[in-house]
């Protein structure tokens, strides 16, 4: 059975089916090359060896860089990233044959998992579980919607490389988050409607729908193949079972999702993100048949989405305006801090100015008090040396006086 959305069948069902009709092209090699570590990604990108290396828990980088994504999970199927190739059938044969190839899958999908929040516990078979950062991660993975659409491409590049068996664990993984914790309620739509398809095992897919269906009370219209991605139509479950008031805002919209994910993908490579997956032309996969009946319910949907858009951007606003009003204050205090640190530097400058004056006053204060001192003895000893001179003279005048007269006194007794 055929999934029609505009004229062209629906790649979910394509990529279940091995893309029916799609030859190889021997001369495209490029995923190939980038997987053996011969060739940088583009744009703005890196060897594959460099990738896992340094950018791995570099959580700005990875959101903000479109570019990457195509190359570390090829797919074959064309995405926005034109410098990117779509993935060859003689690819896959010689990266599943390349042990080094396949080593860097499962790094690539350790990188992904870590940015995500989770960890591979297993590389046989594939169980993940939450890593340490998880609470932080969760909340943006939350919010940040067009990375459902790389899951999407992740879940289908594992089942081209090799590593089908990993998808069910990260399935289930899912399933807890979202229905039974309900940290990651935003995903509940992506993982029932593109994240599961992906499974190629019709048994599992049969019975995670049937897990899913216990809580969303989904009723799956069964056709032709009930297996199809878009041949069941549903209803929205209760917003008490999406309840997530510790990491959701009010109003995070449930997104519909292209199964063409690298429209999350721009041509530039890296500068803006599509947070409103709502606007791709193939997101909504419904029966030719009810068509119609649903086509007023699409356009509804996307007016409740615009608006739950408007109120996520007013409260990424807030949060802006939040952000700038502490980083004001910030300067603030480090402006206040700065200048009691100098009136402080000042004041010591101050002190040690009058302590070093004052010092030097008091050693000006003492030698002139022993200039003085020793000016005043000098004197002194110059007054007494003068004295005892005087006193000298004196007594020599003394003695000669009466030696004057003892000789006058001699002569007149002797002329007598």
């Amino acid at each position: 059975s055929a999934c029609l959305v505009g004229s062209e069948m629906c790649i979910r069902d394509r990529y279940r089916d091995g893309y029916p009709g799609q030859k190889d092209d021997p001369t495209q090699n490029e995923n190939l090359l980038f997987y053996k570590n011969h060739e940088k990604s583009v744009p703005s990108g890196d060897f594959i060896d460099n990738i896992h290396s340094q950018w791995f828990g570099n959580y700005e980088l990875l959101e903000e860089h479109h570019g990457y994504i195509q190359w570390l999970f090829p797919i074959r199927e064309h995405g926005m990233n034109m410098q990117s190739q779509v993935l060859q059938p003689h690819e896959i044969d010689a990266i599943k044959n390349d042990p080094k190839c396949l080593a860097r899958v499962i790094k690539s999908y350790r990188l992904m998992l870590d940015f995500y929040g989770l960890k591979l516990i297993n590389e046989e078979t594939g169980e993940i579980e939450k890593d340490e950062h998880w609470k932080k991660r969760f909340f943006h993975l939350n919010r940040s919607f067009h990375n459902y659409l790389r899951i999407t491409r992740i879940l289908k590049s594992l089942g081209e490389l090799g590593f089908e068996h990993y998808k069910i664990h990260f399935i289930n993984c899912m399933i807890k988050e979202v229905f039974e914790e309900k940290r990651l309620t935003n995903c509940a739509r992506s993982l029932e409607e593109f994240w599961a398809p992906t499974l190629k095992d019709n048994a599992q897919l049969e019975d995670v729908r049937a897990r899913i269906n216990k809580f969303t009370q989904r009723h799956y219209s069964r056709k032709e193949n009930p297996f199809k991605g878009s041949t069941y139509s549903s209803e929205t479950f209760k917003s008490k079972d999406v309840d997530n008031s510790d990491s959701a805002p009010p109003g995070s919209p449930m997104t519909f999702e292209n199964t063409n994910d690298s429209k999350d993908d721009l041509k530039d490579g890296n500068t803006k993100k599509l947070e409103d997956p709502t606007k791709h032309s193939e997101e909504k996969h419904v029966n030719i048949s009810d068509h119609q009946g649903v086509k007023n319910k699409d356009t509804q949907d996307t007016e409740s989405d615009k608006d739950k858009q408007n109120e996520s951007e007013k409260d990424k606003q807030h949060e802006s305006e939040k952000n700038k009003q502490h980083e004001s204050e910030k300067n603030k205090q480090h402006e206040s801090d700065t200048d009691k640190q100098h009136e402080s530097d000042t004041d010591k400058q101050h002190e040690s100015t009058d302590k070093q004056h004052e010092s030097d006053t008091d050693k000006q204060h003492e030698s002139d008090t022993d200039k003085q001192h020793e000016s005043d003895k000098n004197k002194q000893h110059e007054s007494d040396k003068d004295k005892q001179h005087t006193e000298h003279l004196e007594t020599v005048k003394e003695k000669q006086h009466a030696e004057s007269v003892n000789h006058e006194t001699r002569t007149d007794l002797s002329n007598e």
